[in-house]
């Protein structure tokens, strides 16, 4: 029953204080959220959360209960100041350096649509993306190239891709729909996306 909104029978709006660490989501219409309750995940869910603390230092994020994350590229957790992106299962604590400067909108929570049960070895790459950002899930010992065309069919972006974990590639050509073909020996994976 929860939306991606603010709502009163499942949320709670952030309260504020000073002198201490604020950590926060944001929806999508900029509603500051201390509890937020997630509509179910049909396709990958980019949620963002943003830390404010008044002192410079060293802070770490620590995940507990991680239930229904049973496989590996579940969940990631970015890091829009340094670049980095961690798969949260496979390393529960994030540790970071913190300046009162910096802009709290810092963090990205990617939840992957593999928490569905599929054996189709296609949903081992999944695909999507926020803001400019094209992201792509890929797995272990992943060899292939990765193409972003625009909707009249011509070649933006490619690269390049081995390894595992989630990639990242922005897409500065404008808002619109773009198509990410991701091909590899054996699979061809293509997904349409948004970028703003």
């Amino acid at each position: 029953g929860s939306t991606d909104e603010f709502d009163g029978n499942y949320d709670a709006l952030k309260l504020f204080a000073d002198n201490i660490q604020q950590v926060y989501t944001l929806t999508p219409s900029g509603s500051e959220l201390a509890i937020s309750t997630l509509p179910e995940i049909n396709e990958d869910l980019v949620v963002p959360v943003s830390f404010n603390a008044d002192a410079e230092g060293t802070y770490t994020f620590t995940f507990t209960e991680l239930v229904g994350f049973d496989q590996q590229g579940d969940l990631f957790i970015e890091d829009l100041l340094t670049g980095d992106i961690q798969e949260v299962d496979e390393n529960t604590v994030y540790t970071f350096e913190h300046s009162p400067l910096n802009d709290d909108n810092r963090f990205l929570l990617h939840f992957s649509n593999s928490l569905g049960v599929d054996d189709n070895a296609s949903t081992l790459v999944s695909i999507h993306s926020y803001g400019n950002i094209v992201y792509v899930n890929r797995p272990a010992n992943f060899i292939g190239d990765i193409s972003i065309y625009d909707m009249l069919g011509q070649e933006i972006i490619t690269q390049k891709a081995s390894g595992e974990g989630l990639m990242s590639i922005p897409v500065t050509n404008g808002t619109g729909y773009y198509v990410v073909k991701v091909q590899s020996d054996n699979n061809l994976i293509t997904r349409k996306v948004f970028i703003k």
